[in-house]
Parts: C-alpha cells; sequence; structure tokens
C-alpha cells in the first residue's frame, strides 16, 4: 500500500514536460503536454479573434468522452470560465481578453510588491493579438492592437509552462499531495513522529509534518517544552495562528460552571471545532502540558473512512449526509455564532482530490468529491427545517455515520504525554475525549489553530522537500522488497 501511495504522490508533484512549437506563420500556438499518463494538444487558430484550443492524442479518447474521465478529469473541470467549448471535437473558444489580462511582465506586475500596474477593467473590448513570437525553449511573446491605454509599445511575455495552465487551467492548490483514508492499523503503519527540535529547526522535518497532514489529516510532535507558548511556537511554524473568541492560544483544563463542555472533566464525543462559524478553523494544535489523571485518554478517527464503510453499507445513507443541512450554535458568555452545513460537503471541488485507500473505485471517486466533513452533534443548534427533509432517515444516516466512526478498527486513541503535540484536520479527523477523574492528577492543554489558505502557502513554499521525501521513501521500500526477494 505504501509503495502505491509513494509512486502517486510522485506522479502528482512531478511537473509534466510542455513543448511549444508554431505551427502556422500567422497567430498559431500549439502547446504539446505530456505527463505518465496522457498527452493533449493545444492550437491557436490563425485568427486575431479568439483562441481555439484543440485536444488530441493518439492513444487516449478525447477528454469530455466516457473513457477520458479518469485519465484527464482536469480538462473536464476547468473547460468553463475564459475558456468555452463550442464542439463535439473538444474545440475550446477564449478571448484575447483572458490572455492579455494575464500577463505578468515588469511592466503589468510590479516585481517587488508583485501587484498589477493596471486594472482589467481598463482592458479594451475590441483587443486583438498584433503578433507573436517563440523562442527556442517555447517562451512566448505577444504584440497588441488596441491594447490598455498607456501600453501602446508593451509586449506581453508568458513561459511556456504559464501558457499550458493559461487554458487546461490550474488547480486551486498549486500542488496537491495523495490522501491515504486510513483506519487505526493503516494510520500506525504510516506515520512518523517528528520531535519538536527537528521540526523548529530542520526544513525537511517541517515538510514532512506538512506532507503527514496533508496526507493522513493528523501528526503528533515530541518533545514539545511544557511551557504556554510552545504551541503558539508550532502553529507559527506553518503560519499565522487564527484568532478566534477565545484567543489566539487557549486552555483546555475543567474550571467550574464551564462555558463549553471541554472545559470539563465529562466524556466528550467526536466532533469538530467552531463549526457554528462561517469558515471555522482548518487545522487544530492540541499540545499536552500535563496528564496525570485517571482516563483523559484523546481518541482520533478519519471521517473519510467512515464515509468509505458506510458507501459500502448504505450508499442512501451517505446520500442523505451530503444533502440534509444542519444548524450548528453557539450562544453563550455574550458570544453567538451560527451556520448550517450539509455534514457531507461535495461543493467546488476542481480537480477532484486525491485520495488512496478507498474500498472500491465507486467509494474513491465519491470520496475525491468531498471538500470537507462537518459533524460536531454537541453543538447543534437545530435539524434542518426545510419542508421536504425525512427527518426518520436523517437521523437513521447520522446513527450509521456516529457508530461507523465509533468502531475500534476505526479509531486512534491516546493517552497523550506531556510534552505531545497533536497537530489535525479540523475538517476531516473528528476528536473525542474520554472522560477523566479530576481528583485524580491534573490534565492540561494549550490549543491553537490555523487557517486553510496559510497551511497552503506553506505546503507550497516546502514542495520540492515533500518531492525529496517521498522519492527517498519510494526508493527505501523499493530496496527492502529487492532484499525479501
Amino acid at each position: 500500500m505504501m509503495r502505491s501511495v509513494l509512486r502517486e504522490s510522485l506522479r502528482n508533484l512531478s511537473r509534466p514536460r510542455t513543448t511549444l512549437s508554431v505551427l502556422d506563420a500567422r497567430f498559431p500556438i500549439s502547446v504539446v503536454r505530456h505527463t505518465v499518463r496522457y498527452a493533449s494538444r493545444i492550437s491557436l487558430t490563425p485568427s486575431q479573434e479568439a483562441l481555439s484550443i484543440r485536444y488530441t492524442n493518439a492513444s487516449h479518447p478525447p477528454p469530455g468522452s466516457q473513457q477520458a474521465r479518469e485519465d484527464v478529469p482536469r480538462f473536464r473541470n476547468f473547460s468553463k470560465g475564459p475558456a468555452e467549448a463550442t464542439g463535439s471535437n473538444g474545440d475550446i473558444l477564449a478571448e484575447p481578453i483572458y490572455l492579455r489580462d494575464q500577463c505578468k511582465c515588469s511592466k503589468c506586475v510590479d516585481p517587488s510588491t508583485r501587484q498589477r500596474e493596471f486594472s482589467y477593467a481598463d482592458i479594451p473590448i475590441n483587443i486583438k493579438i498584433k503578433s507573436q513570437s517563440q523562442d527556442e525553449q517555447g517562451n512566448l511573446n505577444v504584440t497588441w492592437e488596441n491594447d490598455i491605454p498607456g501600453f501602446e509599445d508593451h509586449v506581453s511575455h508568458y513561459k511556456h509552462d504559464e501558457l499550458v495552465n493559461l487554458f487546461v487551467g490550474p488547480p486551486p492548490l498549486r500542488h496537491r499531495l495523495v490522501s491515504s483514508i486510513w483506519n487505526r492499523e493503516v494510520f500506525e503503519s504510516e506515520t512518523e513522529d517528528i520531535t519538536f527540535d527537528d521540526f523548529m529547526n530542520d526544513r525537511r522535518s517541517l515538510a514532512n509534518v506538512i506532507r503527514l497532514l496533508d496526507h493522513h489529516g493528523l501528526v503528533f510532535i515530541k518533545g514539545v517544552p511544557e511551557d504556554a507558548e510552545s504551541v503558539g511556537h508550532i502553529a507559527e511554524r506553518i503560519g499565522p495562528l487564527r484568532n478566534t473568541f477565545y484567543g489566539s492560544t487557549w486552555d483546555v483544563r475543567s474550571v467550574p460552571q464551564a462555558k463549553n463542555v471541554a472545559y470539563t472533566s465529562k466524556y466528550l464525543g467526536f466532533h469538530m471545532d467552531l463549526l457554528y462559524m462561517r469558515e471555522p478553523p482548518h487545522f487544530q494544535l492540541l499540545h499536552c502540558l500535563q496528564n496525570t489523571c485517571t482516563g483523559g485518554e484523546s481518541r482520533f478517527a478519519d471521517t473519510f473512512k467512515a464515509v468509505d464503510v458506510l458507501l459500502t453499507e448504505n450508499k442512501e445513507y451517505v446520500d442523505i449526509l451530503a444533502t440534509t443541512q444542519l444548524r450548528y450554535e453557539y450562544c453563550n458568555d455574550a458570544h453567538y455564532y451560527s451556520d448550517s452545513k450539509m455534514t457531507l460537503d461535495t461543493n467546488e471541488i476542481r480537480p477532484p482530490n486525491k485520495v488512496y485507500g478507498a474500498s472500491s473505485p465507486m467509494n474513491r471517486e465519491y470520496i475525491s468529491q468531498l471538500s470537507h466533513v462537518y459533524w460536531s452533534p454537541p453543538f447543534v443548534g437545530a435539524l434542518s427545517s426545510h419542508v421536504d427533509t425525512n427527518y426518520k432517515k436523517f437521523i437513521q444516516a447520522s446513527k450509521a455515520f456516529s457508530e461507523t466512526l465509533e468502531k475500534d478498527e476505526l479509531v486512534v486513541q491516546t493517552k497523550m504525554e506531556a510534552g505531545t503535540c497533536a497537530i489535525f484536520d479540523n475538517l476531516r479527523v473528528v476528536h473525542a475525549r474520554n472522560s477523566f477523574d479530576m481528583n485524580s492528577g491534573k490534565r492540561w492543554l494549550r490549543g491553537a489553530y490555523l487557517n486553510y489558505q496559510d497551511f497552503y502557502s506553506r505546503l507550497d513554499d516546502v514542495i520540492g522537500d515533500i518531492r525529496a521525501i517521498t522519492k527517498d521513501q519510494l526508493t527505501q521500500q523499493e530496496s527492502k522488497i529487492k532484499e525479501s526477494v
């Protein structure tokens, strides 16, 4: 399993080889994109009015066909917006306005601030391609007729790989790794413990934590100094802290007249934090400073795996969870928040997530479309008030999902020791806590949150290191296999 995951990671991290060639003496652009699995041709018709993009491939069917969906999903996903399909042959038209808007030369984008020196609203609607040329590396230069006022002598420059991305469409994230759907056995066999010193001082260790978080949604940092500021230092190694009404960092320990069940010694079932907010924090950190009480074990489970199990056992329940809203609510201590969400959110995933470890190809396809899972029963304000809601079936589906999360083989349970920090994806991995005896010792955790974009900004920064780690691990796995033969 690990070898397949590593190979899939390398495929997604490797850059496709792109070449450009002139097919016509006037205005054509041809881009040939090669990867391990597919190739496509993008050509510009000899016209100043629009770019005509055509996909051709000798060994694969057209990208829009049923056969090609598995091989070239990103082409299907990005055939809207600036490019519009115009025929059964897969031709796509893209206006020169779009090409002009994407110019990032030093006259259009300030090299220091990296901000635009023009407004897209000032692009003339009658702009046309005047001429174009390409160098040996396939980089493109374009001059314009009726350019933006003040840009009369301007020449647009496009690198060959940037040109491809303009028309096949870059994904929402610049880099996507492969997520492994896990139960306890898979997680324990694939995860790695990272020390605090390595994480804070070694770039490769930082990259490994980012990789594991994207891969599993859960990682543990060991040897963390037992002081209240440590959790903030760990979070800021990845990105800026997400501030909430709890503060930029916050305590988790029992207090009298608690305003949150987390601040009691009661059992706290599987949940995610702050779902009553329109944009809940994407990642959460919990640093254990003291944990000498009897009980109080931390529990984690992968909701993607629970969906995988439920798809196999009763797909109707999955469909119900993806189409019925719940309203989450927090109303206490002068704070009021409320927001409605589906349990399973499949909105706006383009291209689909890369997932590994599903029980079947159909399950993998469904889970690849999941953007988030929302599960936090303690903070539900009300069931859906929609007139078409079938409450009996929704309760049955929710109970089945809850029971699946609680399956012993899905749960990672650990009594976190002082000096351990758990980091997890708050919109994929649910967490829980067993009850504990306050009179038997002390239990003190410090928490913090990170936003989605800040995490993936750091992922983009360390992507080269992640490539190296993945490649090294694949080499080690192959060596072990050779030795065992």
